[in-house]
């Protein structure tokens, strides 16, 4: 059987927050002892940890470790979901940041944007070489084990990652739950080589930039339902009677499959970043013949669909906020003293290494937009569907960073004719003249289907 988990569902504690894989050894204060655990990933609302000992949620612990490239890092944390191994030998915690000092916030920051570097861009990845990954689809294991340097080095590298114990799985899969970890796994190298090979392009012509968004679509579309008919993304307290055979199955796979699916999340969401700031458009090769039309409609889809099958839920607080602010209140229990944490080193547990790979990040205030892309009260949302005032029914506004996602009313669009639609574009002008700090609206028709999108530098566009 899997893990057993309080809380809400693997697919749902995923979109929480960005997350870094981070193997480290720290110390927990515990009933006055020093205790070891193990740091597991962190983020900007807080940490993942290993420990052999149970504790209760909402429990407010003391837990330090020193980063040898940011120092020491210490204080409180409390503990917001837990899970255990079937025989209670190993407990997982997630954990909120609660109280640090100020040497510990600055670390903390400073580690924080360690993890999120610019990644070395890929200079041999040509689109032949990608389709050739994508033609070989399942197969790519066996090819990897028999002739690797047909393999493009990108996909290489993770599958030169993946344990020896998964791979065996991935060329032989037993079971439906192992043929789905493998269909996964085959996704996640197609959707990250495909990802690479996008950002490292300095031009691109249209048929090309066409059939790299196209393919971004099936992708999104085919791990969606995945999760939906494998049995990997519901809760991993099912009562479901299942085979001895699928029980051992999800009983080993269920960590490295919790792992494969944040990694997934986090490269279809960088697809969804690309799209929605048109990066496509800064390499297009324009010519006479160039119908914008058609990426813009496939860009649109692509925020679409993310946004309606891939369900994220961030703090309104931004990237600093969260790591920097106490995220419960005073009349939580009293902090207690805190402990410096030593330096410790652990041989005898087993490290996890997963190389990690993430957007080039700008500035600081791009990595704040990253973090906090669906910010903004509820209100306020209310407040933009109201001074909208569109001729027809608007079904939900939805804020994307600078941008708006205004979904309508699917039967009352099929009743409207040219000049309506028109009506519709020339208001949202208005509503972004009136709004400086809206950058553009994206027009749906249906919750898959956009129409057009009006900026504030290109006015409108299909």
């Amino acid at each position: 059987m899997l893990l057993e988990k309080t809380g809400t569902s693997m697919s749902q504690e995923r979109r929480t927050a960005k997350r870094y894989d981070y193997d480290q050894a720290v110390i927990i204060l515990f009933h006055g002892q020093k205790l070891k655990a193990v740091l597991r990933s962190i983020s900007q609302r807080g940490i993942f940890f290993e420990f052999d000992q149970e504790l209760k949620n909402e429990e407010i612990i003391h837990l330090g470790w020193k980063d040898d490239r940011v120092g020491y890092i210490k204080g409180a944390f409390a503990t917001t979901l837990k899970k255990s191994t079937p025989d209670l030998s190993k407990w997982f915690y997630h954990a909120r940041f609660y109280k640090l000092d100020e040497d510990s916030k600055k670390n903390t920051i400073k580690l924080l944007n360690f993890l999120n570097q610019p990644q070395v861009l890929p200079k041999n990845l040509s689109l032949v070489s990608i389709q050739k990954v994508f033609t070989l689809d399942q197969k790519i294991f066996s090819v990897f084990q028999e002739d690797a340097p047909a393999i493009p080095q990108e996909a290489l590298e993770i599958l030169h990652e993946i344990p020896q114990e998964e791979m065996k799985i991935h060329l032989s899969p037993n079971n439906d739950f192992e043929r789905s970890f493998q269909r996964l796994q085959v996704y996640y190298i197609q959707a990250y080589i495909l990802y690479q090979f996008l950002i490292a392009q300095a031009s691109m012509d249209a048929d090309d930039l066409e059939y790299c968004l196209e393919y971004t679509l099936y992708l999104m579309n085919e791990i969606a339902a995945l999760e939906q008919t494998s049995g990997f993304a519901g809760p991993t307290n099912s009562k479901k009677e299942e085979s001895p055979e699928i029980e051992a199955s999800k009983e080993l796979l269920n960590r490295p499959m919790i792992i494969l699916s944040n990694k997934t999340y986090e490269c279809l969401s960088l697809y969804r970043d690309y799209c929605e700031s048109k990066k496509w458009n800064e390499i297009l090769v324009k010519n006479e013949d160039t119908d914008v039309g058609i990426l813009q409609s496939k860009s649109l889809e692509i925020v679409s669909v993310f946004q309606n099958k891939y369900e994220i839920s961030y703090d309104e607080n931004s990237y600093g906020e969260a790591v920097l602010a106490r995220t419960m209140q005073e009349k939580e229990k009293p902090v207690e003293k805190a402990i410096k944490p030593e330096e410790i080193q652990f041989h005898k547990i087993p490290s996890i290494q997963f190389k990690w790979i993430f957007i080039p990040v700008a500035s600081v205030l791009l990595i704040f937009q990253i973090f906090s892309i669906f910010g903004g009260p509820k209100n306020r949302i209310k407040d933009y569907k109201e001074q909208l005032r569109y001729n027809i029914g608007v079904q939900k506004v939805i804020k994307q960073g600078s941008n708006l996602l205004v979904y309508f009313e699917p039967a009352e669009w099929l009743t409207l004719g040219v000049n309506d639609v028109d009506k519709v574009k020339s208001r949202s002008l208005e509503f972004l003249q009136e709004h400086k700090t809206v950058q553009a609206i994206f027009v749906f028709s249906t919750k898959d289907k956009a129409e057009f999108i009006v900026s504030q530098q290109e006015g409108i566009g299909r």
